[in-house]
């Protein structure tokens, strides 16, 4: 494990819950790159299920998400 005194100087600033989440952000549009190289239409599973704390921002990006789809050209299906 990291510890906070190890960490680089340019994630100290930065909470955990934000460097899991753009980590995940990163994860979803690296899968959506990928794919849209493999597939003419790739499909998308993105699962929200949590335990414990929820995000206030995973309604937002299921929605805009789900908006964008069509101007991407990818099929989301959203799973808890």
């Amino acid at each position: 494990m990291i510890s906070a005194l190890s960490r680089p100087a340019e994630l100290k600033s930065y909470s955990p819950i934000v460097i899991i989440h753009s980590v995940i952000m990163r994860s979803i549009f690296t899968a959506l790159l990928l794919s849209t190289m493999a597939l003419a239409n790739p499909r998308v599973l993105v699962y929200t299920a949590t335990k414990g704390y929820r995000h206030e921002s995973i309604p937002t990006a299921i929605e805009v998400l789900g908006e964008q789809a069509g101007a991407w050209n990818v099929s989301f299906e959203f799973t808890e």
